[in-house]
């Protein structure tokens, strides 16, 4: 059971791997701040953890904690191997929806030679795709309470290399946590 459940959420990983164009936001909580921190380390993987549906043994979860690892490194955050001394808890999840898309087709005037005329029609269809999210979360390791959350949610594209699964999770990734500790205002 536990290794068809670890595939299932590898093949969501590798869905939301090909995700093209993304949607990227931030929550965070306003009474703490997360300057200062020094130090992180990656949750471990509990019965609570898996509960929530967080996955960390994977092909995509390696990527996804590679990618976590340099872009923290380069902000200045060192990974602690246990959780007991780390300044703040690291996690990650991924999920996958069906969305409709509704497109609309009108067609207008037309004329020939011997002939004009108006024409009108209105076509709708819907068109049903799958959107995927990357959620980080930095939890306190404490309270076990989460302070920040950045999400990217983008179509899912199929058909990738892993080159190219592990530039979408490393872009993802990158902007997601563009936004810690806290987003820019633009």
């Amino acid at each position: 059971m536990q290794i068809v459940r670890r595939l299932w959420l590898l093949m969501i990983v590798v869905l939301l791997s090909g995700c093209a164009s993304r949607n990227i936001e931030w929550d965070y909580n306003t009474d703490q701040s997360l300057t200062g921190l020094k130090t992180y380390a990656w949750m471990t993987n509990s019965e609570e953890v898996d509960k929530n549906g967080y996955e960390s043994n994977s092909l995509m979860g390696g990527r996804v904690h590679a990618a976590v690892d340099e872009t923290l490194a380069a902000k200045g955050l060192r990974r602690l191997d246990g959780t007991d001394n780390a300044d703040i808890l690291v996690n990650y999840a991924v999920t996958v929806k069906t969305r409709l898309e509704d497109h609309q087709v009108t067609t207008s005037f037309g004329f020939g030679r011997n002939y004009w005329g108006v024409g009108f029609s209105n076509d709708s269809y819907v068109n049903e795709y799958e959107e995927g999210s990357l959620i980080i979360d930095f939890i306190d390791p404490v309270t076990k309470k989460v302070l920040w959350r950045g999400v990217s949610r983008s179509r899912i594209r199929n058909k990738m290399t892993p080159e190219e699964r592990t530039q979408k999770v490393n872009t993802a990734v990158s902007q997601i946590l563009a936004g810690y500790p806290r987003p820019v205002k633009k």
